[in-house]
């Protein structure tokens, strides 16, 4: 994925709102020193003045002059505990409105009215405020310490007496011997406050407000309680602190890993990476998210590694966790299999990921690591299944937010019936691993072994693995290790807040990127944590996921040189020794394991690392719609690239693609932008299609893997920057797509997807496609390509013009060719003969003659089970009629799917004789729709559309 950082930084900050954020409190009655109201108990119609303390959360905003407010309300009209509305300033402009004055320290103000400066409706009842503070462009942020927005609660004068623990803002601290702990209590009317240390009275006032510090002790726990009294109402609140102990160094015992280590079902050991850290606690549900001295975790005696062994667990209780280093950095486990974050959680839909477990809103904030003490292995059927051959590879890449309504797992296993009748053999999924917010493609991860709860539970996704695996199709998942983003606990363990990026000592990342494609921050693929972090990964996703490879994202920037646009691309045997020894990692976990590169780089660097067994995308875009266009100037159209004899390569590791999530789509273009020659328009949406389907041919069957993009197979034609609102926009390049499975009810775009699913089917079939000699003809307006074998010859012909064209042509070998579309058949000699082709026109003769008996057919050998089937009525109503004339008997099982790829009716082992036979389907409960009717034995598969109507 290389695309430009500010228009994606200005796409995630666009997003804020739409996603609607959430800072949990850590008890009732805590306020965050982030931001401090004036007066303490503001109401919704009072006007208040807002302190913003840039050395507190995020600091991201350390030492900058000026500062701005973003800042909108949350209602009783909001949807949500945390939808914003009547947000007030621009974002990334000298919005005078939101401009806060400096008072020093670090630390800016601004005064308003909440309800006029909000302009809230009268009916509207205001219970919360919520913050984001930026520099003028918005390239600098001030949020809480862990990346998320400030949320303020309001006080109801209808609520009665209240009190709130203004300092400490935490409910739990580490502090050193003789430390000032200042502690200040306000109260909404004049109240007795008392104080107590260990259940000791230590201050007692009569007032509004207790201030009063506590001096730390050298050693020891503290629970530090307060109640406020006023008549019959009494509240109550408190907060701990601890003076840590010296470090407890031990040997980090054999065979442990980073993350979660399941010694037995009530004990689990867990393992962090953090040198040079001074001390790391544990805060859980086991300790009620307390800082104790019973969970500070031991340090192994190099400094590298922080471990702790806890037991006495329930087995089957999920229970969270947290590390807190250096009393100041709260983070999830870095290895963490489920986190929670309750700011993107709470808009999961139960219906894609049932039973998330609670987040424990009361004792903490930010991410926390779900752990189970005992794992239940999952049911895999179908580990023996044959992976498919990666040479040969027709991949389905897909982004699960736009390719369905509900963008579950279960959803999309439902939908494996149109894939594997696509001809599908490898799905693709942009990346699964948890990032940042719910609404986004994936490439701006925060955990990466933790699965993103948007698409699902990893239970419902090992199904849909194994499912695949059913039908023969590989899974292949998208990481992204180039780089993370600011959650990640990678980062926020050693960061530099005074400059906004990773600190000097991270053992991850660089201060700054190396190179020019970087987005987010850049990964150092030189240092042994980054490797041991990055195999860790990798071997868990394979072992616990059963998938099949990895597209390796940004795989140009897994260098630790620094270089320019100019020199990003150049051989770099550094990068190169970086990539073999992550391949030989994986493999010592699946020797066979897939593993393509989004690489782009010189094709000397390609050749050898595809002759180490790498596979590398092969963008194509530009020639192929240049030629499906058809514009043909200056050798623009020629698409010779995609052969990897043409690279030089001597095995073919080029996986081709006219499309894939990061390029414009080619019906757009040919829409927009098409040639046109007298009455013929590529402009013209029938003809659009059909100049689609004419590079089908000469793209599918060209040997070596091949990759579509979603809905190309049937000519999806919305810009890469379409907007929601439907205008086209360069800033909306991540935005939501429309979803359109309503194509299948357009013919001219079923007819798009036939061809695809022809041409897959048939290179799946014969091996003829996958012979090394072959060769391209693509440079003009005329394309072809021949393919030759000891028993088989192909020839592809296509005209790509505008107007008429004829070119000689030099068949394979001489005899008699078959045209596989027409059924028509042709005589040819050792002399080239001509061909003359009406625009858009393409032909595919074979010498061995393929069997076409209807549309979406695939034949396995070319023994004529089928005589001949006919279905009637279509389109039908109530009753469908399939009348099957078969060569000999078999077993067969009739199938009507929906679109979707679910089955509505399935008729099993229905015993056909030799002869003509006659099924009977009723349809009369079956909506108006498009269907698909499959005719399945174990040597062939039959299928027809069919329309349903009332």
């Amino acid at each position: 994925m290389l695309f430009n950082f500010a228009s994606s930084f200005n796409y995630f900050e666009s997003m804020k709102h739409s996603i609607l954020l959430v800072m949990v409190f850590l008890t009732t009655g805590v306020r965050t020193q982030i931001v401090t109201l004036d007066p303490t108990f503001a109401s919704q119609n009072d006007v208040i003045t807002v302190t913003y303390d840039a050395t507190q959360g995020s600091r991201g905003l350390l030492d900058v002059s000026q500062v701005y407010v973003h800042t909108g309300v949350i209602t009783d009209k909001s949807t949500t505990s945390t939808q914003w509305r009547y947000v007030i300033g621009q974002w990334g402009t000298d919005d005078s409105r939101v401009k806060m004055t400096s008072i020093g320290n670090n630390k800016h103000q601004i005064s308003y009215s909440i309800r006029d400066f909000h302009n809230v409706p009268a009916n509207e009842k205001v219970l919360r405020l919520a913050f984001v503070f930026r520099n003028i462009n918005g390239s600098r942020e001030g949020k809480t310490e862990d990346f998320q927005d400030i949320f303020i609660d309001l006080y109801d004068e209808n609520s009665g007496f209240q009190a709130l623990l203004l300092t400490p803002a935490a409910p739990s601290m580490i502090v050193s011997p003789g430390q000032a702990i200042p502690v200040k209590i306000a109260t909404s009317a004049e109240a007795e406050i008392q104080l107590y240390e260990n259940g000791q009275l230590i201050q007692n006032i009569t007032g509004k407000t207790l201030n009063y510090n506590i001096t730390a002790p050298n050693d020891g726990e503290y629970l530090i309680e307060y109640l406020a009294i006023k008549n019959n109402d009494t509240l109550r609140g408190s907060f701990s602190y601890l003076i840590t102990p010296p470090k407890i160094i031990r040997s980090l015992p054999a065979n442990s890993q980073l993350g979660i280590n399941r010694l037995d079902d009530t004990t689990v050991r867990l393992v962090l990476q953090a040198p040079r850290k001074n001390h790391v606690y544990v805060v859980g549900d086991f300790s009620e998210y307390r800082i104790t001295n019973n969970y500070l975790m031991n340090n192994t005696p190099d400094g590298e590694y922080w471990w702790i062994d806890i037991s006495g667990l329930d087995p089957d209780r999920n229970y969270t966790y947290q590390y807190l280093v250096d009393g100041e950095i709260r983070i999830a486990d870095p290895m963490g299999e489920l986190i929670l974050d309750r700011q993107n959680d709470i808009f999961i839909e139960s219906g894609v990921y049932p039973d998330i477990p609670p987040f424990p809103a009361s004792k903490t904030s930010g991410i926390v690591t779900v752990m189970r003490p005992k794992k239940d292995p999952f049911p895999w059927q179908y580990d023996d299944y044959q992976r498919p051959d990666p040479t040969n590879l027709f991949i389905y890449e897909l982004l699960m937010r736009d390719f369905m309504e509900e963008q579950s797992y279960q959803n999309l296993t439902d939908t494996l019936d149109y894939l594997e009748r696509l001809g599908v053999t490898a799905i693709e999924l942009m990346p699964v691993n948890e990032f940042e917010n719910n609404d986004s493609w994936g490439y701006n991860p925060s955990f990466h072994m933790a699965l993103d709860k948007y698409y699902g539970s990893p239970e419902s996704f090992k199904r849909f693995v194994d499912e695949c695996h059913r039908r023969g199709i590989a899974v292949l998942v998208d990481v992204v290790f180039n780089h993370v983003f600011g959650q990640s606990p990678l980062a926020r363990l050693y960061w530099d807040k005074e400059r906004n990026r990773p600190a000097a000592d991270n053992p991850w990342l660089n201060t700054v990127p190396k190179h020019p494609y970087n987005v987010g921050y850049d990964v150092n693929h030189e240092s042994q944590a980054t490797r041991d972090w990055m195999d860790h990964i990798l071997k868990y996703m394979i072992e616990e996921y059963h998938i099949d490879g990895y597209r390796f994202d940004l795989t140009k920037g897994f260098t630790q040189k620094q270089s320019t646009e100019a020199t990003a691309s150049n051989y770099d045997a550094s990068r190169v020794a970086i990539l073999k020894r992550m391949a030989d990692k994986i493999r010592e976990y699946d020797p066979s394991s897939i593993l393509i590169l989004e690489h782009f780089c010189e094709n000397r660097e390609e050749r050898e690392l595809a002759e180490y067994g790498f596979f590398f995308w092969g963008n194509l875009n530009y020639s192929y719609n240049e030629a499906t266009m058809g514009y043909h100037d200056n050798n623009k159209s020629n698409f010779n690239w995609i052969s990897h004899k043409q690279r030089g390569w001597q095995s073919p590791n080029v996986v081709g693609y006219m499309e894939s999530h990061d390029e414009e789509r080619l019906m757009y273009k040919n829409i927009q932008f098409g040639n046109s020659s007298g009455g013929y328009s590529v402009k013209n949406l029938t003809t659009a299609l059909e100049r689609i389907e004419l590079a089908v041919p000469l793209f599918v069957l060209i040997p070596g893997p091949k990759m579509i993009w979603q809905f190309g197979e049937l000519g999806y034609d919305f810009s890469i920057n379409r907007c929601e609102d439907g205008s086209v926009k360069p800033q909306c390049r991540l935005s939501r797509k429309p979803i359109r499975w309503d194509y299948l009810n357009d013919n001219r775009r079923l007819k798009l997807y036939q061809v695809f699913a022809d041409m897959a089917q048939l290179k799946k079939a014969y091996p003829v496609f996958k012979s090394p000699d072959f060769s391209l003809n693509v440079s003009q307006a005329f394309k072809s390509m021949q393919i030759k074998s000891n028993d088989h010859n192909i020839q592809v012909v296509g005209n790509f013009d505008v107007r008429n064209l004829s070119s000689s042509v030099s068949f394979p070998r001489a005899g008699t060719y078959y045209e596989y579309f027409s059924g028509d058949s042709l005589i040819v000699g050792n002399n080239p003969i001509m061909i003359t082709l009406s625009p858009g026109e393409y032909r595919l003769y074979s010498d061995v003659k393929i069997n076409n008996n209807s549309v979406l057919s695939y034949v396995e050998n070319t023994t004529e089970y089928f005589k001949h089937i006919q279905v009637y009525p279509n389109p039908a109503q109530d009753i469908l009629h399939v009348d099957i004339h078969l060569n000999q008997v078999d077993q067969y099982q009739l199938t009507l799917f929906s679109t979707n790829g679910r089955a509505v009716i399935n008729a099993s082992d229905i015993p056909l004789f030799s002869g003509l036979n006659e099924v009977t389907l009723d349809i009369s409960q079956i909506p108006t729709g498009l269907y698909f009717l499959e005719i399945k034995s174990q040597k062939e598969v039959i299928r027809q559309s069919i329309s349903v109507i009332r």
